[in-house]
């Protein structure tokens, strides 16, 4: 084990998340402590436990995969996806894995609208692989008709609205919002 790696397990050991999770990685990559996915494992779940999203996610996919000491069990592995997008820590890679399970029906119902709201959020939040595939999303045209709905929903609000009708401007507000941010998120993500 080199010097890094030996502050880190005392670190690890007392509680410290960030630690956890580096050591973790370390195990899991053989940098400066020889492969252990059992070792790597463990510090990830000292971490999920501690609240870390990254963690709760890399402990996600190991309960989803089975193996490496872990039986395969698929909805705790979601669970764990759901969990992460509330961490203090980390939500972005819950929003990543979450909105991939939406997006290809994996232990909940498909929903490529909420797979949508989730990459953008974990876009949002800082994770490239998010925008990767929201932007394949948008272009192939697998937004659930987002687009056309909300278009549809300003022509059919629109008259009630400009006559004054309270539920109807409001209805209508939110849907220029949608569309301000469908718009907003398209160029940023074309922009990168």
């Amino acid at each position: 084990m080199d010097l890094a790696c030996q502050w880190y397990l005392k670190a690890a050991n007392q509680g410290h998340v960030t630690a956890q999770v580096l050591l973790a990685e370390a195990y899991e990559s053989g940098i400066g402590v020889p492969i252990s996915f059992k070792d790597s494992l463990r510090y990830y779940t000292m971490a999920a436990e501690a609240g870390d999203g990254y963690a709760k996610c890399k402990v996600g996919v190991a309960y989803e995969c089975g193996g490496r000491g872990l039986a395969q069990d698929r909805k705790r592995a979601v669970q764990l996806y759901k969990e992460a997008t509330t961490a203090r820590t980390g939500k972005q890679f819950g929003e990543y894995y979450l909105a991939w399970c939406f997006e290809i029906g994996f232990e909940v119902d498909k929903d490529e609208k909420k797979a949508i709201e989730l990459y953008a959020l974990s876009a949002e939040h800082g994770q490239v692989q998010a925008r990767v595939r929201l932007l394949k999303m948008l272009e192939s045209g697998r937004d659930g008709g987002t687009l056309s709905n909300l278009l549809k929903d300003v022509e059919r609000f629109r008259p009630l609205a400009e006559q004054q009708d309270r539920e109807a401007q409001q209805k209508l507000s939110a849907v220029c919002l949608s569309l301000r941010h469908y718009w907003i998120w398209r160029q940023k993500l074309l922009s990168h």
